[in-house]
């Protein structure tokens, strides 16, 4: 299962005054037998009079027991305003031959993203992954409900 965020609010053009001139990126990964640890520090220029924070953490760590792998993932993304909050997010895969099955739940302040999936692996390369679930909390009224996503993907 992979989880992708999604826009809480308006998009920042790069000429809006708020946004990020410059961002860097600092990340680690630990793996060793069933554990992998990641955490990754983010640090912006931003703009003049920005209410932005400048930094941010992002920490997210697995086990895989075997018969299911759990995650739980963490950033503590905040601005001035109040409406940000830091998020949370927990997860769990449960692989039965080449069918996964997984879920997962964010939530970051009032908005929270519930999640359902299933993958198949035609091979070590290709995958086939179909997930459902809803957004709820949404600032903006119309972008809460379902969602429902259906992916191909081969490495090369």
């Amino acid at each position: 299962m992979t989880y992708a965020e999604g826009n809480d609010g308006a998009i920042a053009l790069p000429t809006a005054a708020a946004t990020a001139k410059s961002a860097s990126i600092l990340g680690l990964n630990y793996a060793n037998g069933p554990i992998s640890v990641t955490y990754a520090m983010k640090v912006a220029s931003l703009n003049a009079g920005s209410t932005l924070k400048n930094n941010q953490n992002e920490l997210a760590a697995t086990y895989d027991f075997g018969v299911a792998k759990v995650g739980f993932g963490f950033d503590d993304k905040t601005t001035t305003a109040a409406a940000s909050k830091s998020a949370t997010g927990y997860s769990i895969t449960v692989p039965v031959g080449a069918i996964s099955f997984g879920a997962q739940m964010f939530k970051r302040g009032d908005l929270k993203q519930t999640d359902f999936g299933v993958s198949y692996a035609f091979s070590k390369r290709t995958i086939l992954s179909a997930a459902a679930g809803k957004l709820a909390g949404h600032a903006t009224a119309e972008n809460n409900g379902n969602q429902s996503r259906i992916k191909l993907s081969h490495s090369f």
